[in-house]
């Protein structure tokens, strides 16, 4: 199984900076392409400052839907930064406000990130 359900958590707000893509959901898989998030990270990881880096080596994958798509996601790969931290140039800066979240936490190696997704799914119900 690779992830970890570590249940409802309460998050500060936390403000995110990374590479963005636009995916439809795993769910949608005729339309769906499995390359798209990890070539995003792998992007983040070459092109981000290593000096910005937080030292909690925490990553964090931001998936919004798109309104009005029918099943297409916005997805920042990224890392927490301060608030108020201006991106470079190519990358996204993403908010996530405080509140109650499942923290679900992705175990293994990218190229398994779509399992990890479907696995969530099913924990949510949706």
């Amino acid at each position: 199984m690779p992830i970890k359900n570590n249940g409802v958590t309460t998050f500060t707000e936390k403000t995110i900076c990374g590479i963005s893509v636009d995916i439809y959901s795993i769910m949608i898989t005729d339309l769906y392409d499995p390359t798209a998030i990890p070539t995003a990270w792998q992007k983040f990881w070459a092109q981000f400052s290593k000096a910005d880096l937080p030292g909690n080596n925490q990553a964090w994958g931001v998936s919004t839907p798109i309104e009005g798509s029918n099943g297409k996601l916005h997805y920042v790969a990224g890392v927490e930064v301060k608030a108020g931290y201006v991106a470079p140039a190519g990358f996204e800066v993403v908010v996530i406000p405080a509140g109650n979240y499942l923290d679900v936490t992705h175990v293994g190696p990218i190229m398994t990130l779509a399992q990890s997704y479907g696995e969530a799914s099913i924990v949510t119900g949706k």
